[in-house]
Protein backbone atom coordinates (compact mmCIF):
# COMPACT_ATOMS: atom_id res chain seq x y z
CA UNK A 1 0.00 0.00 0.00
CA UNK A 2 0.98 3.57 -0.80
CA UNK A 3 -0.20 6.23 1.09
CA UNK A 4 0.03 10.22 -0.29
CA UNK A 5 -0.15 12.82 1.86
CA UNK A 6 0.72 16.93 0.99
CA UNK A 7 2.36 17.64 4.28
CA UNK A 8 5.54 16.81 5.32
CA UNK A 9 4.34 14.10 7.98
CA UNK A 10 5.54 15.14 11.25
CA UNK A 11 2.36 15.71 13.16
CA UNK A 12 -0.24 13.60 10.68
CA UNK A 13 -1.46 11.22 13.59
CA UNK A 14 -4.51 10.08 11.61
CA UNK A 15 -2.03 8.77 8.59
CA UNK A 16 0.24 7.18 11.25
CA UNK A 17 -2.75 5.25 12.63
CA UNK A 18 -4.39 4.48 9.54
CA UNK A 19 -0.83 2.94 7.92
CA UNK A 20 -0.23 0.88 11.61
CA UNK A 21 -3.22 -0.76 11.14
CA UNK A 22 -2.60 -1.77 7.76
CA UNK A 23 1.54 -2.60 8.95
CA UNK A 24 -0.34 -4.66 11.94
CA UNK A 25 -3.08 -6.31 9.17
CA UNK A 26 0.09 -8.14 7.22
CA UNK A 27 0.83 -4.99 4.24
CA UNK A 28 4.12 -3.30 3.61
CA UNK A 29 3.21 0.33 3.50
CA UNK A 30 4.57 3.45 2.30
CA UNK A 31 4.26 7.01 2.36
CA UNK A 32 5.47 9.73 0.35
CA UNK A 33 5.21 13.18 1.87
CA UNK A 34 7.15 16.87 1.02
CA UNK A 35 10.42 17.03 2.67
CA UNK A 36 11.40 20.04 4.96
CA UNK A 37 15.11 21.08 5.98
CA UNK A 38 15.80 19.46 8.90
CA UNK A 39 13.75 15.80 8.30
CA UNK A 40 15.12 12.70 6.91
CA UNK A 41 14.10 12.08 3.12
CA UNK A 42 13.74 8.41 3.95
CA UNK A 43 13.63 6.74 6.69
CA UNK A 44 11.23 3.82 8.60
CA UNK A 45 8.37 4.50 11.23
CA UNK A 46 7.71 0.99 12.74
CA UNK A 47 8.44 -0.20 10.03
CA UNK A 48 6.54 1.85 7.59
CA UNK A 49 8.27 3.15 4.82
CA UNK A 50 8.56 7.08 4.45
CA UNK A 51 9.67 8.68 1.71
CA UNK A 52 9.92 12.68 1.90
CA UNK A 53 9.96 14.44 -1.84
CA UNK A 54 12.44 17.01 -2.40
CA UNK A 55 10.71 19.66 -4.60
CA UNK A 56 13.11 21.89 -6.79
CA UNK A 57 10.69 24.05 -7.37
CA UNK A 58 9.93 25.30 -4.22
CA UNK A 59 12.86 27.34 -3.81
CA UNK A 60 12.40 29.25 -7.51
CA UNK A 61 8.80 29.70 -6.37
CA UNK A 62 8.64 30.24 -2.78
CA UNK A 63 7.75 34.07 -3.42
CA UNK A 64 4.75 33.34 -5.20
CA UNK A 65 1.62 32.06 -4.94
CA UNK A 66 2.05 28.81 -8.11
CA UNK A 67 1.65 26.35 -6.16
CA UNK A 68 0.41 24.07 -9.36
CA UNK A 69 4.01 24.01 -10.87
CA UNK A 70 5.07 22.28 -7.17
CA UNK A 71 2.55 19.93 -6.91
CA UNK A 72 2.80 18.96 -10.56
CA UNK A 73 6.88 18.15 -9.46
CA UNK A 74 5.31 16.24 -6.30
CA UNK A 75 2.89 14.08 -8.33
CA UNK A 76 5.32 13.27 -11.02
CA UNK A 77 8.19 12.30 -8.22
CA UNK A 78 5.50 9.71 -6.28
CA UNK A 79 4.46 8.14 -9.38
CA UNK A 80 8.34 7.41 -10.55
CA UNK A 81 8.13 5.98 -7.14
CA UNK A 82 5.15 4.12 -7.48
CA UNK A 83 5.87 2.22 -10.57
CA UNK A 84 9.17 0.96 -9.27
CA UNK A 85 7.77 -0.21 -5.93
CA UNK A 86 4.14 -1.69 -7.92
CA UNK A 87 1.79 -1.26 -4.60
CA UNK A 88 -1.87 -2.96 -5.11
CA UNK A 89 -3.13 -0.48 -3.33
CA UNK A 90 -2.78 3.94 -3.66
CA UNK A 91 -4.42 5.43 -0.89
CA UNK A 92 -4.91 8.96 -0.90
CA UNK A 93 -5.05 11.37 1.89
CA UNK A 94 -7.22 14.21 1.24
CA UNK A 95 -8.87 15.85 -2.51
CA UNK A 96 -5.25 17.52 -2.99
CA UNK A 97 -3.25 14.10 -3.68
CA UNK A 98 -6.59 12.31 -5.38
CA UNK A 99 -5.22 13.20 -8.87
CA UNK A 100 -1.98 11.40 -8.30
CA UNK A 101 -4.12 7.93 -7.50
CA UNK A 102 -6.24 8.39 -10.56
CA UNK A 103 -3.21 8.65 -12.14
CA UNK A 104 -1.90 5.49 -10.72
CA UNK A 105 -4.93 3.86 -11.28
CA UNK A 106 -5.21 4.53 -14.64
CA UNK A 107 -1.52 3.70 -15.59
CA UNK A 108 -0.67 1.10 -13.25
CA UNK A 109 -3.65 -0.26 -12.45
CA UNK A 110 -3.63 0.29 -8.50
CA UNK A 111 -6.83 0.12 -6.46
CA UNK A 112 -7.46 3.84 -5.36
CA UNK A 113 -8.64 4.78 -1.92
CA UNK A 114 -9.95 8.01 -1.06
CA UNK A 115 -9.48 9.38 2.58
CA UNK A 116 -11.66 12.31 2.82
CA UNK A 117 -10.27 13.91 6.16
CA UNK A 118 -12.52 16.85 5.95
CA UNK A 119 -15.99 18.10 4.14
CA UNK A 120 -13.45 19.22 1.19
CA UNK A 121 -16.28 21.39 -0.39
CA UNK A 122 -16.84 23.24 2.71
CA UNK A 123 -13.20 23.62 4.13
CA UNK A 124 -11.79 26.73 5.73
CA UNK A 125 -8.57 27.31 3.07
CA UNK A 126 -6.17 29.82 5.18
CA UNK A 127 -5.77 33.50 6.00
CA UNK A 128 -8.12 34.40 2.75
CA UNK A 129 -11.28 33.37 1.28
CA UNK A 130 -9.85 31.86 -2.47
CA UNK A 131 -11.36 33.19 -5.77
CA UNK A 132 -14.67 32.08 -7.03
CA UNK A 133 -12.92 30.38 -9.49
CA UNK A 134 -10.72 28.32 -8.10
CA UNK A 135 -13.57 26.60 -5.60
CA UNK A 136 -15.68 25.88 -8.79
CA UNK A 137 -12.57 24.21 -10.14
CA UNK A 138 -11.46 22.27 -6.86
CA UNK A 139 -15.09 21.18 -6.66
CA UNK A 140 -15.42 20.25 -10.30
CA UNK A 141 -12.32 18.04 -9.93
CA UNK A 142 -13.63 16.51 -6.28
CA UNK A 143 -17.06 15.94 -8.10
CA UNK A 144 -15.35 13.97 -10.95
CA UNK A 145 -12.48 12.32 -9.78
CA UNK A 146 -14.35 11.19 -6.57
CA UNK A 147 -16.32 9.18 -8.76
CA UNK A 148 -13.31 7.27 -10.14
CA UNK A 149 -12.45 5.38 -6.62
CA UNK A 150 -12.87 1.88 -5.36
CA UNK A 151 -13.47 2.89 -2.29
CA UNK A 152 -14.21 6.03 0.20
CA UNK A 153 -13.20 6.58 4.00
CA UNK A 154 -14.01 9.82 5.58
CA UNK A 155 -14.11 10.22 9.22
CA UNK A 156 -17.73 10.86 10.49
CA UNK A 157 -21.45 9.83 9.18
CA UNK A 158 -22.09 13.50 8.63
CA UNK A 159 -19.86 13.91 6.08
CA UNK A 160 -20.52 10.17 4.46
CA UNK A 161 -24.18 10.80 4.13
CA UNK A 162 -23.56 14.64 2.45
CA UNK A 163 -20.98 12.81 0.13
CA UNK A 164 -23.69 10.62 -0.98
CA UNK A 165 -26.22 13.40 -1.65
CA UNK A 166 -23.57 15.55 -3.62
CA UNK A 167 -21.50 13.23 -5.23
CA UNK A 168 -23.91 10.35 -5.70
CA UNK A 169 -21.49 7.85 -4.60
CA UNK A 170 -21.59 4.26 -2.76
CA UNK A 171 -21.85 5.28 1.17
CA UNK A 172 -17.96 6.25 1.83
CA UNK A 173 -16.48 3.74 4.88
CA UNK A 174 -16.52 6.04 8.39
CA UNK A 175 -13.43 5.78 10.85
CA UNK A 176 -13.47 8.00 13.41
CA UNK A 177 -9.99 10.64 13.75
CA UNK A 178 -10.02 9.03 17.36
CA UNK A 179 -6.71 9.16 19.43
CA UNK A 180 -5.18 5.82 20.42
CA UNK A 181 -5.78 4.55 24.19
CA UNK A 182 -3.28 6.22 25.96
CA UNK A 183 -1.25 4.92 28.81
CA UNK A 184 -1.93 5.31 32.11
CA UNK A 185 -1.40 8.92 33.57
CA UNK A 186 -1.33 10.55 37.11
CA UNK A 187 -3.80 12.89 36.77
CA UNK A 188 -2.88 14.44 40.19
CA UNK A 189 0.45 15.75 38.54
CA UNK A 190 -1.08 16.75 35.52
CA UNK A 191 -3.90 18.69 37.57
CA UNK A 192 -1.00 20.79 39.79
CA UNK A 193 0.44 22.00 36.15
CA UNK A 194 -2.90 23.36 35.03
CA UNK A 195 -1.36 25.27 32.48
CA UNK A 196 -0.05 27.11 35.18
CA UNK A 197 -3.24 28.39 36.40
CA UNK A 198 -4.95 27.50 39.90
CA UNK A 199 -7.52 24.37 40.15
CA UNK A 200 -10.39 26.62 40.37
CA UNK A 201 -10.05 27.75 36.93
CA UNK A 202 -11.71 25.78 33.98
CA UNK A 203 -10.05 25.46 30.52
CA UNK A 204 -11.37 25.52 27.42
CA UNK A 205 -8.84 24.12 24.71
CA UNK A 206 -8.75 24.60 20.57
CA UNK A 207 -6.19 22.76 19.24
CA UNK A 208 -5.40 23.34 15.27
CA UNK A 209 -4.13 25.71 12.91
CA UNK A 210 -4.53 29.15 13.85
CA UNK A 211 -6.19 30.36 10.28
CA UNK A 212 -9.65 32.19 9.51
CA UNK A 213 -12.92 30.49 9.15
CA UNK A 214 -12.02 28.45 11.97
CA UNK A 215 -14.28 29.76 14.56
CA UNK A 216 -11.27 31.44 16.70
CA UNK A 217 -12.30 34.83 16.55
CA UNK A 218 -15.90 34.04 17.88
CA UNK A 219 -14.70 31.82 20.54
CA UNK A 220 -12.52 34.46 22.08
CA UNK A 221 -15.19 36.93 21.94
CA UNK A 222 -17.41 34.73 23.54
CA UNK A 223 -14.72 34.64 26.70
CA UNK A 224 -16.68 38.01 27.81
CA UNK A 225 -19.70 36.49 28.46
CA UNK A 226 -18.13 33.65 30.38
CA UNK A 227 -17.18 33.73 34.15
CA UNK A 228 -13.75 34.82 35.03
CA UNK A 229 -12.55 31.50 36.28
CA UNK A 230 -13.44 30.51 32.21
CA UNK A 231 -9.48 30.41 30.53
CA UNK A 232 -8.93 29.59 27.15
CA UNK A 233 -5.90 27.75 25.85
CA UNK A 234 -5.27 27.79 22.50
CA UNK A 235 -2.65 25.53 21.67
CA UNK A 236 -0.89 25.41 17.87
CA UNK A 237 0.44 27.71 15.04
CA UNK A 238 -0.52 29.51 11.93
CA UNK A 239 -1.00 32.72 10.66
CA UNK A 240 -3.14 34.69 12.21
CA UNK A 241 -1.63 33.83 15.84
CA UNK A 242 -0.02 37.55 16.52
CA UNK A 243 -3.46 39.33 15.60
CA UNK A 244 -5.69 36.57 18.21
CA UNK A 245 -3.35 37.72 20.79
CA UNK A 246 -3.92 41.68 20.14
CA UNK A 247 -7.63 40.72 20.02
CA UNK A 248 -7.42 39.03 23.18
CA UNK A 249 -5.29 42.38 24.76
CA UNK A 250 -7.71 44.71 23.22
CA UNK A 251 -10.50 42.99 24.67
CA UNK A 252 -9.06 42.74 28.26
CA UNK A 253 -8.46 39.52 27.68
CA UNK A 254 -5.09 38.21 27.40
CA UNK A 255 -4.99 37.20 31.76
CA UNK A 256 -7.47 34.75 30.74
Amino acid sequence: VCMTVLNDFTHDSRVLREAKALQQSGYQVFIFALFEPGLKEKETIENIKVVRIHLKTRKILEKTNIRFIRFIEFMMKVLIHIKRIDPFVCHCHDFNTLPIGYLSKKLFKTKLIYDSHELESHKASGEKKDPYWFTWLHRKMEHILIKKTDYIITVGDLIADHLVKQDKVKRPIVIRNIEEEPTRLDYKKLRKKHFGFGQNYKIIINQGGMQKWRGIEALIEALKFLDKNIILVLIGDGPLKKEFEKRAKKLNLHER
